[in-house]
């Protein structure tokens, strides 16, 4: 199983994330991530920026974006960043896409885009891009986009470009996945609940011989020397998901409406034996092979994060190595 590290900047400088790149790097983490949104201080507006610093100070990380939201963007100049930064990393680039997580319509709203149609936009968009990877010179008349003759200068490293990982949490975000992707990246909201329930829909929704070469999940991570300290780290995170996911009504109705019960049912959490045996189901039952953790958030210390990440690399990743 590969493991990776989402960071979140809350309070942080890019500084304090870089180092935290850094550190799991050394500490042999798989994968670093980062996210996009706009007028929040979860994630930086364009993860493509500061995952090149990290590429620059790394040799062997993925470098994974979860989610970037490709309809925001004119499909030829992600193209040529996304080539661009996995030709820099020397092809270590995952693009993880979506439509837009929690604030999707404010998102929209904000650059004076308006979110019906995203869906369509999005598959439009994913055709051009793979075409233009591939170094193909394209031309094209869709609904969304009228082309002449756009080709890239920069291809990406890898060949045909890097894989695309679809997230989402609704049931046509899922098959969405199964039709463009390379993979579904299910969010850190999904309860387990959704989890089986969304991987029903993307399993039977795949053509057999269509199956992804991995199989990602996002869970937040609570882990601590104690459970005692876990309990209290469940409360500071419980209060963040309340004040953020469980507002879009999609996420709300995947959840009980009881938020003691988010911990149990949507994170990785407890001391290091409590955490194998949650990081072993995940495994077992949804075929997990890269976990991606999200370890900081607002009001934990620099010392704290890295504390957590270290005891993950070293008491619980072992078992699945």
């Amino acid at each position: 199983m590969k493991f990776g590290i989402h960071l979140m900047p809350f309070e942080s400088t890019f500084e304090t994330l870089l180092n935290d790149a850094t550190e799991a790097a050394r500490l042999g983490y798989d994968s670093i991530w980062m996210g996009e949104a706009h007028g929040s201080k979860g994630s930086y507006p364009s993860p493509l920026i500061p995952l090149t610093w990290i590429a620059a100070s790394t040799k062997k990380l993925t470098l994974g974006t979860s989610v970037m939201i490709p309809p925001m963007y004119h499909p030829v100049r992600l193209a040529e960043e996304t080539a661009l930064l996995d030709m820099i990393s020397g092809g270590r680039l995952i693009l993880g896409a979506g439509l837009g997580g929690t604030r999707f319509r404010d998102d929209y709203t904000a650059y004076g885009m308006e979110p019906k149609g995203r869906a369509s936009r999005f598959k439009e968009q994913l055709e051009i891009i793979r075409k233009l990877w591939r170094g193909e010179t394209v031309s094209h008349n869709g609904n969304f986009y009228t082309l002449e003759g756009a080709k890239l200068a920069f291809t990406p490293t890898q060949s045909g470009g890097p894989p695309i990982w679809i997230g989402g949490r609704t049931d046509s975000g899922t098959r969405l996945a199964a039709a463009v992707g390379d993979a579904f990246l299910p969010g850190p909201s999904i309860p387990i609940s959704g989890l089986k329930r969304f991987y029903n829909i993307y399993d039977a929704a795949l053509k057999t011989s269509e199956k992804p070469k991995e199989r990602p999940l996002m869970r937040e991570t609570t882990i601590n020397p104690t459970e005692e300290e876990s309990r209290r780290d469940d409360q500071l995170v419980t209060e963040y998901f309340t004040k953020s996911y469980l507002k879009a009504p999609s996420v709300k109705e995947l959840h009980d409406s009881d938020p003691t019960k988010l911990p149990a049912n949507t994170f990785i959490r407890g001391d290091p034996g409590e955490c194998v045996k949650r990081t072993e189901f995940y495994a077992k039952e949804f075929n997990t092979d890269h976990l991606i953790l999200r370890f900081r958030f607002s009001g934990m210390s620099d010392e704290n994060i890295h504390m957590k990440m270290r005891l993950f690399a070293e008491k619980v990743i072992p078992s699945f190595r």
